[in-house]
């Protein structure tokens, strides 16, 4: 969805899932990514909340916080999330590369 640049029905789909299933974490986190890539910052947040209240072992929703959190300049939060991450199994090293990508594009 996102590489076709049709995060309308994106949204919608994840929307019908998540009816569907409401414990669906990785419906919330893709919403989120979605959300994020449409630089609507504040609504990412609040899937990748939702993904890890939902599943606290998905690691991916703590990276991806991790990053939403940097860009709003929120960098303890963002700390907490990628050493989270990191403790679920993310890569360390490309991580903190994109997150400290982000601080630059502040």
């Amino acid at each position: 969805y996102i590489f076709l640049g049709q995060h309308q029905q994106a949204v919608r789909d994840f929307d019908e899932a998540i009816r569907l299933d409401p414990g669906d974490a990785v419906s919330f986190y893709n919403r989120g990514l979605v959300y994020f890539n449409r630089g609507q910052i504040d609504s990412a947040l609040r899937d990748y909340n939702e993904a890890v209240r939902v599943n606290p072992q998905l690691a991916l929703a703590y990276a991806d916080r991790a990053k939403a959190y940097t860009l709003l300049g929120r960098d303890v939060e963002a700390q907490q999330d990628i050493d989270r991450a990191i403790e679920l199994g993310s890569d360390p090293d490309s991580l903190r590369r994109v997150v400290e990508s982000l601080k630059r594009q502040r």
